[in-house]
């Protein structure tokens, strides 16, 4: 088996970079499966695509894109794995809701990747993103009314 080699900052970026940036992933893999333990093996897989082309996210001008890019693209592998997902009445706001709105409304509001970002993780127009954004944060708006 033959040793891989990265550059000499490939390390300090690895912690530095991607590392402090796991609760973000895991908070946009939690609202895409809604679920803990698929949750968790999205980051997991999200986190071996990154280090598989380290350098393209190194080149990245923010490290939590191509992040949040390998956890979609991870999504529908791992989805209905059972495990816990939470019962309280913003987990079922959130079930309601396409794992695009989803996923839009915490890729913006949760961890803070601009709408151009967020359209370039979920690899849709814009235009649409800021769409299921504005569906997600009205029905959120209206679930958190009644809640």
């Amino acid at each position: 088996m033959a040793v891989r080699r990265f550059a000499e900052d490939a390390e300090d970026f690895f912690v530095e970079q991607l590392c402090t940036r796991a609760d973000h992933v895991y908070r946009l893999a939690f609202a895409l499966t809604l679920n803990i333990d698929d949750a968790r093996t999205c980051v997991e897989k999200a986190f071996a695509a990154v280090v598989n082309d380290l350098g393209a996210a190194q080149r990245a001008s923010n490290p939590l894109v191509p992040l949040a890019k390998a956890c979609v693209e991870a999504f529908p592998t791992v989805r209905g794995g059972g495990g816990k997902g939470g019962s309280s009445r913003l987990i079922a706001l959130m079930k309601s809701m396409s794992a695009d709105v989803r996923g839009a409304v915490v890729a913006v509001d949760g961890i803070g990747l601009s709408a151009r970002e967020a359209a370039e993780v979920f690899a849709m127009p814009e235009k649409r993103l800021r769409e299921a954004l504005a569906e997600g944060r009205r029905r959120l708006v209206a679930g958190d009314a009644r809640l």
